[in-house]
């Protein structure tokens, strides 16, 4: 897969994996940026194209990975939930 096809296929799926982003943030109740999420699963994905990784279906591993990706998230959130909480972070996220 060439830059230009990978730039293609990005801005086909991105809706998809905005909704995925979206989704997350209102069934975890969490404020994550949903744009930052989208963009690193399609760096992920970016990697394994470079890695020479054979991808059958580009669109269907791109939702994927950000469902991983915001999997991460919410488990690296129950790690940082354990520090003490400032009134600023309880405000923050509700």
């Amino acid at each position: 897969m060439t830059h230009k096809e990978f730039e293609y296929m990005s801005t086909q799926v991105r809706p998809q994996m905005m909704a995925v982003a979206n989704r997350f943030n209102s069934v975890t109740g969490r404020c994550y940026d949903c744009e930052d999420i989208v963009q690193e699963a399609l760096l992920t994905l970016w990697r394994l194209v470079e890695s020479g990784y054979m991808i059958a279906n580009p669109e269907g591993l791109a939702v994927t990975l950000t469902r991983n990706v915001c999997v991460r998230y919410y488990r690296s959130y129950g790690k940082t939930k354990s520090r003490a909480f400032t009134r600023q972070d309880e405000e923050i996220l509700g």
